[in-house]
């Protein structure tokens, strides 16, 4: 119990950077599961419009873990993303 107070005092206890945000010029995905409660998609959907450059996908049927609720779905969002950017890296 006492590791989850720490825990629990870092997370809420940090300083606010969603103004840092704006700074942030690369592309950004912002990945959330549909049925996340401690980190709801609204939150994602707002946090999507502090960037300049940004987009949110919200995965279906997915909590806060998405990932292993809907494995395939992240990992074609990855995989999108991954063959996006390399068109775009210059050797």
């Amino acid at each position: 119990m006492e590791d989850i107070v720490i825990l629990g005092r870092a997370i809420f206890g940090r300083e606010e950077k969603r103004e840092s945000l704006k700074n942030i010029t690369l592309p950004t995905t912002i990945i959330v599961g549909e049925e996340d409660e401690p980190r709801p998609p609204y939150e994602a959907e707002e946090m999507s419009h502090l960037f300049p450059n940004a987009k949110c996908i919200i995965v279906p049927r997915a909590g806060h873990i998405s990932n292993r609720d809907q494995a395939e779905f992240v990992n074609e969002i990855f995989r999108s993303l991954f063959l996006s950017s390399d068109r775009h890296t210059k050797v």
